[in-house]
C-alpha cells in the first residue's frame, strides 16, 4: 500500500528502501525529542560504519557516501551529539575534501572532529594526533605555514608521547615540519626535524 503511493521504494539491486521526504516529516514530528535524538545517533553510527578509510582506492565510496556524512554533521551539531565514531566519520569527512582540494570544508569537518576527539578520547590520543597532522596539511596547502607549523608541533608532542620512538607517523610529521621550516628560511631547524625523521 506503501509502495503504490510512492511513500517508499524499494531497491532491489542495491537492497535499499527510499522514504519520502513527507514521510521522513511526519514520522519525525510524532518523536520525542529524546527519540530523535536516538534516531540521530544511530544513523551516524550507521554511517560512519560504511564510511570508508580514506584512499584513492575508496574514494568513489566516500562519494557516494559524502552527502549522508555532511547531514549527520548537521544531526551532531542540532543534537549536541559527541561520541568516538561520530568524531572518526568527521574526520573521514574532512581528510576526503582535502584530497580534493576542498580547503573550507575539509577545515571546518576537521576542526569539528579534533574538538571531539579532545571531548570523548584521554588527552594525548594518537586519533587526536592524526587529526591534528591533517589540520597541519589543511594549512599548508593554502599557505599558512605558521598555523601548519602549529598543528604539527601538537601532533608531534602527541606521538612522542604515545608512540613507539620510530612510528612512521612520528616521522611523517616530523618531516613535515622539516619541510614548513624549509618553506620559511629556517635551514637550521629544518635540517634537524629532516635528520630526525630520517
Amino acid at each position: 500500500e506503501v509502495r503504490r503511493y510512492s511513500l517508499l521504494k524499494r531497491h532491489a539491486a542495491t537492497k535499499t528502501l527510499s522514504i519520502h521526504r513527507l514521510v521522513q516529516a511526519v514520522l519525525r514530528d510524532k518523536m520525542t525529542l529524546r527519540e530523535q535524538r536516538q534516531w540521530a545517533e544511530r544513523a551516524i553510527r550507521a554511517v560512519n560504519a560504511v564510511f570508508p578509510d580514506v584512499e584513492l582506492e575508496t574514494w568513489a565510496r566516500c562519494e557516494r557516501y559524502l552527502p549522508h556524512a555532511q547531514v549527520c554533521a548537521q544531526l551532531l551539531e542540532q543534537y549536541d551529539l559527541a561520541f568516538a565514531e561520530a568524531a572518526r566519520l568527521l574526520h573521514c569527512t574532512g581528510l576526503y575534501l582535502l584530497e580534493h582540494a576542498r580547503y573550507a570544508e575539509a577545515e571546518r569537518y576537521l576542526q569539528q572532529a579534533l574538538q571531539m576527539f579532545q571531548k570523548v578520547l584521554p588527552t594525548e590520543h594518537p586519533d587526536t594526533a592524526i587529526t591534528l597532522h591533517e589540520l597541519g596539511r589543511v594549512n599548508w596547502n593554502q599557505g599558512r605555514y605558521a598555523e601548519a607549523e602549529s598543528y604539527w608541533q601538537q601532533a608531534l608532542q602527541i606521538y612522542q608521547k604515545v608512540l613507539p620512538a620510530e612510528h612512521r607517523d612520528t616521522a611523517t610529521t616530523l618531516s613535515a615540519l622539516g619541510t614548513v621550516n624549509l618553506e620559511q628560511g629556517k635551514y637550521t631547524e629544518a635540517e634537524r626535524y629532516y635528520q630526525q625523521a630520517l
